[in-house]
């Protein structure tokens, strides 16, 4: 029995990791990064599925020598489609797209599919897509690469003049704990902690509480009230857990050493309140492991 011939079936993780079982693992790498490159440049939605169930066995088994990717499906809200490759540290690589939709199902659309040849050089527009329209449903990754746990998130680029210095040392702090952490595995149960990072501007500038106000007393003007903190929800489909951290201006307004020192606390509280509400939910992840790993870095920073 060839690989191929069985590997697009209908299978959940744990049945495709038991069919996976039956090949030894250097040939099925090689095998599985031949079909690789054989669909990374998808050109309709049954190559993208396949590029999809490829990444998902090579997370399964690893990617040995060769760079790891995940196949990554999001949908806008008009409902067009959209697909990437990501690597270890979120970049997007090798080829991304948007999709059309119509009644008759979608296909890529022309002008819009992007060739990544090198992680840091501009994308390359591909221009001659051929119009191959499929029904049928996107699958994107249901497992992930061996990666950073925990992804702050700065937004957004126009931030008050006194927090610029916060938002460009949390840019330097996701690409520090990216280039540390990758590669790191403490379960499967959860893919990481992102956090979004709301910094104060002239459009909307937090004002910090002890809870959520109540819908009709959040804003005041352009002043919007909010606790430093705010948990959000599980995406057990994505494995990703989110949690809110919101930056008021006088934040900034404190010596730039005090800000990375607030900044680290800041971090250990949200992760602390991240583990409280996860341990549960995420079963046989080495939280304690993953808790000391990230002080770690954040004692080694800044």
């Amino acid at each position: 029995m060839s690989v191929e011939t069985t590997l697009y079936q209908d299978f959940t993780l744990s049945e495709l990791e038991s069919f996976l079982k039956g090949f030894q693992v250097a040939e099925l790498r090689k095998t599985l990064l031949h079909l690789f490159q054989k669909y990374q440049y998808y050109q309709n939605l049954t190559e993208w599925n396949k590029a999809v169930r490829i990444c998902e066995s090579l997370a399964i088994i690893g990617w040995g020598e060769a760079d790891g990717y995940e196949a990554l499906h999001f949908t806008y809200v008009n409902g067009n489609p959209y697909t990437c490759f990501a690597d270890y540290f979120d970049k997007e690589r090798i080829q991304s797209a948007n999709w059309s939709k119509s009644k008759s199902g979608y296909t890529l659309k022309p002008g819009q599919v992007y060739r990544f040849n090198e992680p840091n050089e501009k994308a390359e527009i591909v221009q001659d897509i051929q119009i191959d329209i499929q029904n049928g449903s996107f699958l994107t990754q249901r497992n992930w690469l061996p990666g950073n746990p925990v992804k702050p998130k700065p937004f957004i680029q126009n931030a008050l003049p006194e927090l610029v210095f916060i938002r460009d040392q949390l840019i330097r702090l996701r690409v520090f704990l990216n280039a540390i952490l990758s590669g790191h595995h403490y379960g499967k149960s959860l893919n990481y902690i992102y956090i979004p990072c709301h910094i104060s501007s002239e459009f909307t500038q937090y004002e910090l509480t002890d809870k959520i106000p109540e819908s009709g007393q959040k804003y005041a003007g352009r002043t919007m009230l909010t606790p430093k903190i705010v948990p959000g929800r599980f995406n057990r489909k994505t494995g990703v857990y989110t949690i809110d951290y919101f930056i008021p201006k006088t934040f900034g307004e404190q010596p730039e050493s005090l800000q990375l020192q607030k900044l680290k606390q800041d971090m250990v509280e949200i992760i602390d309140l991240a583990v409280e509400k996860l341990r549960q939910k995420c079963a046989g992840f080495d939280f304690d492991q993953m808790k000391q790993d990230v002080e770690q870095c954040l004692d080694e920073w800044g």
